[in-house]
């Protein structure tokens, strides 16, 4: 909805949104007409076809709906003489043949986050009509980490942080094990989990899995952790007390909540995996690296 903020207040605008994600009701301006992971896209391509607008911008991400119904999508749009311009999350790891290289060859725009990306896609065809838009960084007031902590009752304390949907690559239950080891040390860490659940499957079962983690650590009682999705505020100003954020991800590319990490100018702790080391000014360990090794958490803490 971020992006309805710039639309022309002259002119009619609908927004095809995911149905279990959405945090808006549903309206004449706003459809639910598609579900993450389903592969069925009938229901939007429906109202495409009745509300016929004059351009379409679709925001591609791989865990949406797969390279097939983005060519079907981007074709019907093109058949119904509907201009269209598509954002792609990542070119990385996409499965693009040759009808789908054609069908993006002949949209009007696509829009990508890297140069990387747009090298990619020039290999498979797609070149002239292709813009690089790096991710933005959201400001947010200055706050010292020491003010913040004093505001949520944790003056004093090293608080390692964690942000972003809860899903398995991002190494969630890693970090519990790791930081019951670094309590274990130090009595002044706590751990602060800002972990959404995802509208999937996977998201949900991670999160008993985490649930359960959680609640057997004997350090439970110094894990501060949220399964809902927090406005960019509340999360920016929950993370901005945080000494380090750390990032154990297993291989993955990244996603558009680093937008806010790099808000937070904090120090961060990566592993060498998926697209953040490559963005972030960041302390990299090694993937596979024991996350409470005193090696880099002395280093911080000193």
């Amino acid at each position: 909805m971020i992006c309805s903020r710039a639309f022309p207040r002259d002119r009619d605008w609908h927004v095809y949104a995911e149905k279990h994600s959405c945090g808006v009701p549903e309206s004449a301006e706003v459809r639910r007409n598609w579900a993450i992971g389903l592969e069925d896209l009938s229901h939007l391509e429906r109202d495409l076809e009745s509300d016929a607008p004059d351009v379409l911008l679709v925001q591609h991400n791989p865990a949406f709906f797969g390279e097939e119904r983005l060519g079907r999508l981007l074709a019907l749009a093109r058949e119904k003489g509907i201009a269209a311009a598509t954002i792609l999350h990542s070119v990385r790891g996409l499965r693009i043949d040759a009808d789908l290289a054609s069908e993006l060859s002949r949209t009007d725009r696509i829009y990508v986050h890297r140069g990387e990306d747009a090298e990619r896609l020039a290999r498979l065809g797609p070149k002239h009509n292709v813009r690089v838009i790096p991710q933005g960084i959201p400001r947010l007031p200055e706050r010292s980490a020491g003010w913040v902590k004093k505001q949520i009752g944790l003056d004093g304390r090293f608080l390692i942080g964690h942000f972003g949907y809860l899903r398995a690559h991002k190494g969630v239950i890693e970090l519990g094990e790791a930081f019951d080891r670094i309590a274990d040390r130090d009595e002044r860490a706590e751990l602060l989990l800002l972990c959404a659940e995802y509208p999937s499957e996977d998201s949900r079962e991670y999160r008993k899995r985490c649930e359960v983690r959680i609640s057997g650590s004997p350090v439970a009682g110094r894990i501060h952790v949220s399964f809902d999705h927090l406005d960019f505020d509340m999360a920016g100003f929950l993370l901005q007390a945080c000494d380090v954020l750390v990032f154990p991800y297993h291989p993955s590319g990244e996603s558009s909540s680093a937008a806010v990490r790099l808000a937070i100018a904090a120090v961060f702790v990566v592993t060498r995996e998926g697209r953040l080391v490559e963005i972030v000014p960041a302390a990299a360990v090694p993937r596979g690296t024991d996350l409470s090794d005193s090696v880099w958490y002395r280093g911080l803490r000193s």
